[in-house]
């Protein structure tokens, strides 16, 4: 019953994630772990995988321009050596700690969106290859980490 009801977050969740802009997992964690008392080391890869389908269906829905697709490439690497570091502290770190860098996580992108609205800019920032380079590493890192998309 609980595999249901996971299929049936599902559309809610991609509609949100592809909405704000953010991975599905950033809902779909924390309502299969409170919502259906899922385990949150079992809730990390369901909620990769989901999301790996929403991505790739925003991808099919809205191409992306070739000079974009040229710029993921180049950062993707940073992506997945971030997965590859991070991921394997799942099974490392007590549940209890895994949830609260779940929480903390949650909070920056509460922070961030809170910057965006008030015209902070990211610009300056966003031309410096190694800045990039690094947001992308962590990006990955929280992927693997908490399941969520980058």
């Amino acid at each position: 019953m609980q595999t249901i009801y996971i299929a049936l977050l599902a559309a809610p969740v991609g509609f949100f994630g592809s909405l704000l802009g953010v991975g599905g997992g950033t809902f779909l964690v924390p309502a299969m772990v409170l919502g259906l008392d899922v385990d949150p080391l079992s809730a990390i890869p369901i909620s990769l995988t989901c999301t790996l389908m929403t991505a790739l269906s925003g991808i099919i829905n809205s191409p992306l321009n070739p000079g974009l697709i040229k710029r993921c490439l180049i950062f993707q690497p940073a992506a997945l050596l971030g997965v590859g570091v991070f991921a394997p502290l799942t099974h490392v770190l007590e549940i209890r700690y895994l949830l609260i860098g779940f929480s903390i996580f949650m909070l920056a992108i509460v922070l961030v969106a809170q910057l965006k609205k008030a015209n902070f800019s990211f610009a300056d920032r966003g031309k410096n290859t190694f800045f990039l380079a690094l947001a992308t590493f962590i990006a990955g890192g929280c992927s693997g980490l908490f399941g969520v998309g980058g």
